[in-house]
């Protein structure tokens, strides 16, 4: 008996302290946008780490590699993980610019967030209209920026050790 009550325990701690994926939508001229988030926030939000790449066939497994080394990580507490692919009908870097602004200002609506780390992965920068933008106004809320992910890069790139 003590072992089957043993086994419950286990089984409910791993499902409730595990990490929780929903897909998601917002709407970007007129187009709604997938993206997905994977939350690690059970004692609060401190960063959003936002993955966004190209709709290509070279980064079809990003998500599932990132999702893959993200349970085998430990000590992600206070953390929300986006996940954007850029339809390929946005093919102008101006466009592919505001989608990433508009999606920032999403999540921080969506999140109820004003004041957030961001760490940011892209195959491409996406962010510096963002950026210029935030030093205007003299706020900073980027706090890293890899660019050239990929499927073996993308592990290193989410955590900020």
């Amino acid at each position: 008996m003590k072992s089957r009550l043993l086994i419950l325990f286990l089984s409910i701690s791993i499902y409730s302290f595990g990490q929780k994926r929903d897909l998601k939508s917002f709407t970007f001229q007129d187009q709604t946008i997938e993206y997905s988030r994977i939350d690690y926030s059970n004692y609060g939000i401190a960063q959003f780490f936002i993955t966004m790449y190209s709709d290509d066939t070279k980064f079809n497994l990003v998500e599932q590699s990132a999702y893959n080394c993200l349970r085998r990580k430990d000590r992600i507490y206070h953390t929300l993980y986006f996940f954007i692919k850029v339809p390929s009908s946005i093919g102008d870097s101006e466009v592919k610019n505001k989608l990433f602004s508009e999606f920032v200002k999403h999540l921080k609506e969506e999140e109820k967030k004003t004041k957030i780390d961001l760490y940011l992965n892209f195959d491409e920068d996406y962010s510096a209209v963002y950026q210029t933008k935030q030093k205007s106004e003299k706020k900073n809320d980027v706090k890293r920026v890899n660019i050239n992910i990929s499927v073996k890069t993308i592990c290193q790139s989410l955590t900020i050790r």
